[in-house]
């Protein structure tokens, strides 16, 4: 968003014979400078929004790297060990079913 300066005539405002020359030569600075205080102000702005962005975005990392990481990690632990036992305890129970169906078939067949 840009802003433009409407600066007017200045005539008539002061008295020539009660005022300095140097009074022509501050509103001459004044209206070089203002435009670029204004954008210095624009620039200041945004770069207090950029770093108001940079911190939440930080404050997000830190909660991903600390908190939800770490959650996510310990989770997926458990699932694996609890895949694990299951996996296990089915080979077990299968072994021993295996076994007791060759022990009926070898009484079936003396």
């Amino acid at each position: 968003q840009k802003l433009e300066i409407n600066y007017g005539e200045v005539t008539g405002r002061y008295s020539l014979v009660h005022t300095s020359a140097e009074l022509d030569s501050a509103i001459a600075r004044l209206r070089e400078f203002l435009p670029k205080l204004l954008a210095m102000a624009q620039m200041e702005d945004t770069v207090r929004r950029l770093s108001s962005e940079v911190e939440k975005t930080r404050r997000r990392v830190n909660a991903l790297e600390h908190t939800f990481i770490p959650r996510i990690e310990e989770t997926t632990h458990f699932i694996t060990s609890k895949l694990e036992e299951t996996e296990r305890s089915t080979t077990s129970a299968l072994m021993k079913i295996k076994a007791q169906r060759l022990a009926r078939e070898a009484k079936q067949n003396v």
